[in-house]
């Protein structure tokens, strides 16, 4: 006999359930009249590393579009993400949403799970927050994770999906091509998630 699969399922933000790069990189290329490609992003950190060689300017720049309702809110969900974390809740699932978007951010965060779909009973939002003694994103995530049991991880940041010890589905993108532990599964839609989310979560202790 089957056992039942209600969990707690972690789900990373943006470029997994928001398609937030794409805005941003458009914002960069208009305003410093570049034509840097998605495709060309290998690093998840490129315009804020970037920013840390180019100065002031750009810093504040990409700082004042993280702190921008208007650009925030503006931003587009990932195609079939809201209906198929919809089904996983119905079902019974626990959502937990861990990003490394800054504690500012949690506010207009909600409000955008809110406007697109995301928000339901027992839903839970988590934001970066450096008072809490996290060294990087990889400690605040892989902490998270453990403290409130979460069995399977959506992510797109390979560095991030590479050290959770628990299985994670890892959306495919330019910034985390290569070799990937056991635990992390490729995958480019959601729907391809939803196919494979029953048998990762039974085999789950």
């Amino acid at each position: 006999m089957k056992k039942p699969l209600y969990a707690t399922i972690g789900i990373d933000i943006d470029n997994t359930i928001c398609d937030s790069y794409p805005a941003y990189l458009e914002k960069y290329n208009i305003k410093y009249r570049k034509q840097v490609q998605l495709t060309e992003i290998l690093d998840f950190y490129y315009l804020n590393n970037l920013a840390n060689q180019e100065g002031a300017g750009l810093s504040g720049f990409i700082d004042e579009l993280v702190l921008s309702e208007e650009f925030q809110i503006s931003l587009r969900p990932v195609i079939d993400a809201p209906e198929a974390i919809h089904a996983w809740s119905r079902e019974g699932h626990r959502i937990h949403y861990v990003t490394a978007r800054p504690i500012q951010m949690y506010k207009v965060t909600k409000k955008w799970l809110e406007k697109h779909g995301f928000w339901f009973t027992n839903t839970r939002l988590d934001l970066f927050n450096p008072k809490k003694g996290y060294q990087s994103d990889i400690d605040y995530k892989i902490t998270v994770a453990e403290k409130s049991g979460i069995k399977v991880f959506i992510e797109d940041a390979g560095e991030i999906a590479s050290a959770l010890k628990i299985p994670v589905f890892l959306f495919d993108r330019p910034w985390n091509r290569g070799k990937m532990p056991d635990n992390v599964q490729r995958v480019t839609t959601w729907e391809e998630i939803g196919e494979n989310l029953p048998d990762v979560l039974q085999r789950q202790p």
